[in-house]
């Protein structure tokens, strides 16, 4: 079972949350996870290969994915100068830390991000398990603490 979650991605740079107004533009953004580690290994597979993949460094948790839009793709040309809307970035990193066992329960954790394409997985490893072709295309956002609201 695959979850997918909708994330408004606003175009204005200080809205409140609770704010009504037909002017202010937003796109929703679309993030997707597996169930368990058994769903990572086709996830990857037929991932597009420049959706980003996010994890909880250094603990066990759920691969999460950005689906990236046509035009962020056609867009797209070196993960070094992607960037992804600060908001946007957060919600994904305290859903990446509410979806680890032990992530969740800690302060001060660390999500990684990169590119599917940068993912590399094969028959010897065990299920759900990665590596990186290139390790300078991992980005890292800090999650001081868990936000409850996410």
């Amino acid at each position: 079972m695959v979850y997918y979650f909708k994330a408004k991605v606003s175009t204005e740079d200080d809205l409140s949350d609770f704010a009504i107004d037909a002017s202010n533009e937003s796109e929703e953004a679309v993030i997707y996870m597996g169930r368990d580690k058994i769903e990572n290994d086709p996830l990857i597979k037929h991932s597009h290969p420049k959706n980003i993949w996010f994890h909880v460094d250094n603990y066990s948790s759920a691969h999460l994915y950005l689906q990236l839009t046509k035009k962020q793709i056609l867009d797209f040309k070196q993960f070094e100068s992607f960037v992804i809307e600060p908001n946007l970035l957060e919600q994904i990193a305290q859903l990446t830390k509410a979806n680890s066992i032990k992530g969740n329960k800690l302060n001060n954790i660390t999500v990684i991000y990169t590119p599917v394409e940068n993912l590399h997985t094969d028959g010897s490893m065990d299920i759900g398990t990665v590596t990186f072709k290139n390790r300078k295309l991992v980005k890292r956002v800090h999650v001081a603490k868990k936000e409850n609201a996410i």
